[in-house]
């Protein structure tokens, strides 16, 4: 299979059509070829390519260092970097641009992360029973018993890093900057995020209750700068959603929570209309759980939108006559 790229910035096994488009093959993809991943900017293609004995990383066709085994590719936000986790004997390595950090029993299935700059790494690695972080190969947090389904998310700045721990069972906190916060009976996973000025983080986290199987029955909230803000019943079925949205402002907030079959969106604290249901965006294409980065904090549906200047926001919603239709609100 060969992969193009073209000038509409995409990428796919078949050239790009139409009288203004123009496309050059970058790359072909051999046979068995696994954990195809295209750069932000779609002018690299990396993939795992299995040999005897083992795997090694391809970008656009030039190959690296071959290992027992790959996983976890990444690119940067800006398209410059590339790291991902290798095997070599029982243990694993992060791999940064052909840069090896120390060797592991385990690294995160949701690391290794980049810097949106580009310029630092993070990952979760494990010995023996401990739970380690570490940013750019030196130690930024641990031991804990275990990291929250998530892993570690960076600021939009780069500068500050989040994620969530297991001190024991059914006790959680997240950890902003190497500080723990409050333990709550569960931090909800994926959930946290940054304003988009770096300066305030906020995550969803069952605040008071317990777990009946693998379901948190209790009261759940949005914790803000460590503040907590509304609580709300919370079910199987029914309480906080996962998602969190600040406004460009960084100022402004909301999320989605589902109360006796319906749900409506909460913006800065005030609960909206009620409905049969809410559009979630990407999060409902099929299989969004194989798309890039969908297993890691930071990753959320485009359920809700606020415009440029934060002064409005907008979200679909299902109607009696199940129709979806806008909203926009100030």
């Amino acid at each position: 299979m060969h992969i193009f790229r073209g000038l509409f910035g995409g990428t796919g096994s078949e050239a790009p059509r139409g009288r203004d488009c123009a496309a050059e093959s970058v790359a072909e993809l051999p046979t068995g070829a696994t954990f195809a991943t295209a750069s932000p900017d779609s002018l690299k293609l990396a993939y795992a390519v299995p040999v005897r004995g083992g795997a090694y990383v391809a970008v656009n066709g030039k190959g690296g260092q071959i290992y027992d085994s790959v996983a976890g590719l990444t690119f940067s936000e800006n398209s410059r970097s590339l790291a991902y986790a290798a095997l070599r004997g029982r243990q694993w390595s992060v791999v940064v641009d052909a840069k090896e950090y120390e060797p592991w029993d385990e690294i995160g299935v949701t690391s290794p992360v980049l810097s949106p700059d580009g310029e630092h790494v993070a990952y979760s690695c494990r010995r023996g029973t401990d739970w380690f972080v570490f940013k750019d190969g030196a130690p930024i947090g641990g031991p804990y018993r275990g990291i929250v389904d998530g892993g570690i998310l960076f600021s939009p700045d780069s500068r500050r890093t989040v994620y969530g721990i297991m001190h024991a069972e059914d006790r959680f906190s997240l950890v902003t900057d190497g500080l723990v916060g409050p333990v709550f009976p569960t931090v909800f996973k994926r959930s946290w995020t940054f304003s988009p000025d770096s300066q305030h983080v906020a995550y969803g986290a069952g605040v008071d209750g317990s777990w009946h199987g693998d379901f948190f029955v209790g009261e759940a909230a949005v914790i803000v700068d460590g503040s907590l803000q509304r609580r709300w019943p919370h079910a199987q079925e029914e309480g906080l959603g996962p998602s969190i949205f600040f406004g460009p402002d960084s100022k402004r907030i909301a999320y989605i929570v589902v109360q006796n079959g319906r749900q409506f969106a909460v913006v800065d604290g005030i609960q909206g209309a009620a409905y049969p249901g809410i559009g979630a965006g990407f999060s409902n294409f099929p299989n969004c759980h194989l798309y890039p980065g969908y297993q890691k904090a930071g990753w959320k549906s485009y359920a809700i939108e606020f415009t440029p200047d934060s002064s409005h926001h907008a979200y679909k919603a299902v109607d009696r006559s199940e129709e979806h239709t806008s909203e926009l609100q100030s």
